[in-house]
Order: structure tokens, then C-alpha cells, then sequence
């Protein structure tokens, strides 16, 4: 199958989930649609293709008129007091004062989200029993005055419902999936082994770097790594992913090839489940996967093809990410702007030396940032005017700091002063980083708040974007 079509073809489907997450004109319409399509085709054989792409169109309308299908059972409870019984489905997250639990109560297709005092009771798999007052998420307003849209963010997970500070008992333990179970228990241990070797906050910021949390680093502190551009390697972008595979991998390389890369892929798949299989991770997950496969099959690696896989079924999974996740579609542009915009950068900026992948580096820190630009100004309206600098200072330490964080906890395990001289080095690296986050974060207007940045004007820079990218191809 050509490029074209192949992109033409995945593009249509997630049109289509596009178009009904704001239309929804009803099954009649898309019943029609589809006949239409069909009856196209069937005029000339030269319509083949456009057949085939509105078709494909009403698959992911429909796909999300399923998605949109729900049934909601506890609403005749919602402004009352209320008894939820049911089991904490993902692992609890914790606040700076607080910890949140995803509970699936019995019987139910639905799931609440309970905000309760932090405290180190509960766990996956718990079964418990929440009585407070049942409530519907409310949007909120950030601190940038911009309404953020929490209902949806929350519905693309199937929470539909909340409480707040209930009264909660446990009832039982070890109802949920038993590898999840054991794979947060190996984390907990992991991150606890790192938090009696290495001091804090550097430790805090360490459990972000390799398994994403980043709930106990401190709301000042996380502050300055979002006025830094630097957040994405806290809560374990696909950067951080991508390392972290590429090194099971080579640490595989000495076993028989199929042997290595079956164990590869297993072991991927354990670590996104392990750091909570948010939509970066899955996608950069999904995308060492298929490089795998590659291998396996002998065939050549497409990068953007594989990033379009990836973000097609991820997408055929929960369609509500499209236009509901942030996260989703920052790494995919993200990757976007790796992939095509970093070699034009790369192009321009001649006079800065490759020794140390120097070059490379700074091209791939700017074009990433300057391509999710619009989409950061959109969702969230802040830009962070040092983040090229304080990126280009960071990002080379990461996978030594991440190599040595993890060998750290590891020889840990057995004797704690194993792992003091990798703990060492991985503190003097985490220090470093935290440092030029302090400091580049007190510069004034080190980032610079947006009022009004309309999603027209998003799309209008990014058509502009795609217009550059051509031009640079045909010149």
C-alpha cells in the first residue's frame, strides 16, 4: 500500500471520530452516510478510493457513537448521600494533601473518582466501601483563567461520577488483576529502595524520570519544571519511554535474537502497564513494539508509519482521546516534530559543532518545542521562553541519571550501601537538574501567560507548518 493512501485511509477514520465527538447526528445519519459511500464506489471504479475513505469516516463515527453509548445507572443517587461498594481499578494517586481512588463499583460499567486525606492504606485491588455525596466533575478554572474541560478529560476514562472526602472502609485486598498487582507492588518497592539512598527532592524527582510520579515532588517545585518546559520528563514523556526501551533491549542483546526481542516485547509491555499505561507511554510503547516486530519480520522500520499505527489504535481503543486527552496529542505532535522538522533545523544550524551530538540535540529540543507550541498555547495558554535553553541543559543527563537511579534501587535491594556509589552519581546528576530548574524558573517572564489563543488560529499554523515542510521538500 502507497503512503498516500495508507495515511489517506487512517485519516479518515479519526475524521470521523473527530466529527461525532461534536456531532453526533444519530445512527440514521450514519446508516445514510455509509449507503452513500457504498453507492460511489459503484458509479465508477475510479471512486474506489474515496469509497473506501468515507467508509472509513462512518467507522469512526460509529466507533465513538459506541464510545458515547452509556447507560448511567448511579445517577438516581447523584446530590444524595450514597454507599459505593467497588474496587480500586488503577493504583492511588497522590497529592501534595490528598490521594485519589478510581473505585468500578459492583455491578456497574461506570467508575467514581474519590479525593480522601492521604494516607498509605489503600492499594490496587482493594475492595472498599465509600458513603459520601455523589456527584457529577466540574470544569475548573486554572491558573492561566482558562476553563479546562475536566468532565470530558474524565469521561474518556469512563469516570463519570465523584466524591469527596467520604467516609471509606476496607473491605477486602487482592481483587484486582493479579500482574498488575505484583508490577505496582515491584514499583512501590523500587521507589521506596531510591527514596532511603537518595535524599529528597531529588529522589521524588528520580520516581518521575523512571516511572513517571510525580505527586510528591511539591507544588513549587513542579511548578518551576512547567515554567521551565521541563514537566515532560517528570511524568515520563515518551522520551523517558523510549530510553527505557531501548535499554531492555540492549540489555537483552546477548541471548538469541527471537528469544531477546520476545523478552524485549514482554518486558514493554510490563513497564507500561507498571507506570499506569497513560496515553505517551502507550504510544511510545506501541511504537518500540512495532520496531520489534520489524525484526522479527525482517522489514524496514517506517517511523511515521509506525507513529500513525500507534495513534490508530490507540484511538480504535478509546476514541475519546483524540479530542479529549492533551497528552495524547502533545506526544503526538511532539513526535511529529522529531520526526520531520528536527532534520530541516538540523539543516540550519550548520554553525554549531556535531561533537557530542550536539547539533542534533539542539535541533531535535527546538523543533519538538516550537511544533507543540500552538497546541500548548491552545489547551493550556502558557509558553515557556527559556525551555530550548533549560531543555538543551537537561536532556543529555537524563539517561545517565536514569541508567543510574535504577542500578541504584536494584543493588539496593540487597544491601543498601551496594548502592551508594550509583546513588551518588545519580544524586550529583538529579542535583544538577533540579538547579537549572530553580534558576531558570526565578528568571522574570521565564514564561509568559496567553489569554485568548483560538482553536482556528491553532489549525491556521499548523497548515502553515505543513506548508514549510513541503517547501523544504521540493527545494
Amino acid at each position: 500500500m502507497s503512503d498516500r493512501v495508507f495515511y489517506s485511509l487512517i485519516t479518515s477514520f479519526v475524521f470521523g471520530v473527530a466529527f461525532w465527538s461534536f456531532f453526533n447526528l444519530g445512527l440514521s445519519f450514519l446508516a445514510l452516510f455509509f449507503l452513500i459511500s457504498i453507492v460511489v464506489a459503484l458509479i465508477d471504479r475510479k471512486f474506489v478510493l474515496i469509497s473506501i475513505s468515507l467508509v472509513l469516516f462512518s467507522l469512526g463515527a460509529l466507533r465513538m457513537d459506541f464510545a458515547q453509548d452509556r447507560n448511567f445507572i448511579l445517577n438516581n443517587s447523584l446530590g444524595k448521600k450514597a454507599e459505593i461498594t467497588g474496587i480500586i481499578i488503577e493504583e492511588p494517586s497522590k497529592r501534595e494533601n490528598s490521594i485519589q481512588l478510581i473505585i468500578k463499583p459492583e455491578n456497574s460499567d461506570e467508575k467514581v473518582l474519590i479525593t480522601t486525606e492521604r494516607a498509605d492504606i489503600f492499594n490496587y485491588g482493594d475492595l472498599i466501601s465509600a458513603q459520601g455525596v455523589l456527584k457529577t466533575p466540574k470544569n475548573f478554572i486554572t491558573d492561566n483563567n482558562r476553563e479546562f474541560d475536566y468532565i470530558n478529560y474524565l469521561s474518556k476514562d469512563e469516570i463519570f461520577y465523584s466524591m469527596l472526602f467520604p467516609k471509606i472502609e476496607v473491605l477486602d485486598t487482592g481483587r484486582g488483576n493479579f500482574i498488575k498487582e505484583k508490577l505496582f507492588s515491584i514499583k512501590r518497592t523500587l521507589i521506596s529502595k531510591m527514596n532511603e539512598i537518595i535524599p529528597s527532592p531529588e529522589s521524588e524527582y528520580l520516581s518521575g524520570l523512571i516511572f513517571g510520579v510525580k505527586e510528591s515532588l511539591g507544588k513549587d517545585l513542579e511548578g518551576d519544571f512547567r515554567r521551565t518546559g521541563l514537566i515532560h520528563v517528570v511524568v515520563l514523556s515518551g522520551y523517558n519511554v523510549t530510553i527505557i526501551a531501548d535499554s531492555i533491549l540492549k540489555s537483552l542483546s546477548f541471548l538469541p535474537i527471537h528469544t531477546s526481542l520476545a523478552l524485549g516485547a514482554l518486558s514493554i509491555v510490563f513497564f507500561a502497564i507498571m507506570t499506569g499505561a497513560s496515553a505517551t507511554i502507550v504510544r511510545a510503547s506501541v511504537m518500540a513494539l512495532i520496531v520489534i516486530m520489524g525484526r522479527v519480520f525482517s522489514r524496514r522500520y517506517d517511523i511515521t508509519r509506525s507513529l500513525f499505527i500507534a495513534g490508530f489504535l490507540m484511538i480504535l481503543h478509546n476514541p475519546k482521546i483524540l479530542i479529549f486527552d492533551p497528552s495524547f496529542q502533545l506526544s503526538f505532535l511532539a513526535t511529529m516534530g522529531l520526526i520531520h522538522f528536527s532534520p530541516i533545523v538540523e539543516g540550519k544550524l550548520k554553525f554549531i559543532p556535531e561533537k557530542y551530538q550536539l547539533r542534533k540535540l539542539i535541533s531535535a529540543t527546538l523543533a519538538t518545542q516550537f511544533f507543540i507550541l500552538p497546541l500548548l498555547l491552545n489547551k493550556i495558554g502558557e509558553i515557556s521562553l527559556i525551555a530550548p535553553v533549560s531543555n538543551i541543559l537537561v536532556l543529555p543527563f537524563i539517561p545517565f541519571t536514569m541508567f543510574f537511579g535504577f542500578i541504584t534501587s536494584i543493588l539496593g535491594l540487597a544491601l543498601n550501601f551496594l548502592g551508594f556509589i550509583p546513588g551518588f552519581l545519580s544524586f550529583i546528576l538529579l542535583n544538577y537538574q533540579i538547579r537549572v530548574v530553580e534558576m531558570f524558573s526565578s528568571i522574570p517572564f521565564s514564561s509568559v501567560g496567553v489569554k485568548v489563543f483560538p482553536i482556528w488560529l491553532t489549525f491556521l499554523i499548523y497548515a502553515f507548518y505543513f506548508y514549510l515542510y513541503k517547501r523544504s521538500k521540493s527545494t
